[in-house]
C-alpha cells in the first residue's frame, strides 16, 4: 500500500472517531437552567393518527422467490 492510501485511510479513521465521539459526547453547549423565573407548561397531545404502511422488497422470481411469494401471501 503506498503512502497515499495510508494517509487517506489515517485521516478517514480520524475523521470517523471524531464523528463517533461528537455523536457520543454531543457539543456540551446544552443549558441546564434551573433558576429560570418562567412557568413551565405542558401540553398534551391528543395522540397519533393516520396510516403506516409497512412493506418488504423482497423476490418474487429466482431462487429466493418461495420466501417472496411466503410473505406476498
Amino acid at each position: 500500500m503506498d503512502s497515499g492510501k495510508k494517509i487517506g485511510i489515517g485521516i478517514g479513521t480520524i475523521l470517523i472517531v471524531i464523528g463517533i465521539a461528537y455523536g457520543v459526547l454531543g457539543t456540551g453547549t446544552e443549558s441546564t437552567d434551573e433558576t429560570s423565573d418562567a412557568p413551565i407548561t405542558i401540553e398534551e397531545t391528543t395522540g397519533l393518527t393516520g396510516e403506516i404502511k409497512i412493506g418488504l422488497i423482497l423476490p418474487l422470481t429466482g431462487d429466493l422467490a418461495t420466501h417472496g411469494l411466503e410473505n406476498l401471501e
